[in-house]
């Protein structure tokens, strides 16, 4: 998400000379659920609990910000956050809210999996919606949302 802030607390907050640094230490700590790079000073910020924690603005443009990049899942190659929704642009990309209706979970990743422009997905009972642009888009909210079930491909 090259520009784009996502709340979390802070782990560590050191620099690095490229984003593929700032990356290392994130796996090299296992703490570090995702990492926030910043230019032109290099700082590198590892971080927890995404979405929910203190530091950062989810979905904040900065300039200044190189990447966010997730480091490490927590559902099979996936980061998920129970009861929270993330707003997105839903596929296929023609400018309206779609939801796949009766589909399990398993098959909704799957759809994710192998649709390419999918970055992440909001299940919520038995409706899945395949998303792209997290933070940004016309489809969902950012925030608590008692119910939903928002997962990120980790790559």
């Amino acid at each position: 998400m090259p520009g784009m802030d996502m709340a979390g607390w802070d782990v560590v907050a050191t620099s690095t000379n490229d984003l593929n640094g700032c990356l290392a230490l994130c796996a090299a700590d296992s703490r570090c659920i995702f990492a926030v790079r910043v230019l032109p000073a290099g700082a590198c910020y590892l971080k927890d609990t995404p979405l929910t924690g203190g530091n950062g603005v989810n979905g904040k443009p900065w300039y200044t910000i190189e990447a966010t990049c997730w480091a490490r899942p927590n559902d099979g190659t996936y980061y998920c956050v129970d009861d929270f929704d993330v707003l997105g642009n839903d596929l296929p990309l023609d400018g309206n809210c779609h939801a796949l209706l009766n589909i399990s979970e398993a098959d909704c990743r799957a759809a994710c999996d192998q649709t390419s422009s999918c970055t992440f997905y909001v299940l919520s009972g038995s409706w899945c919606a395949l998303k792209t642009n997290a933070f940004q888009g016309n489809c969902g909210v950012t925030g608590p949302f008692t119910g939903r079930k928002t997962c990120f491909k980790v790559f």
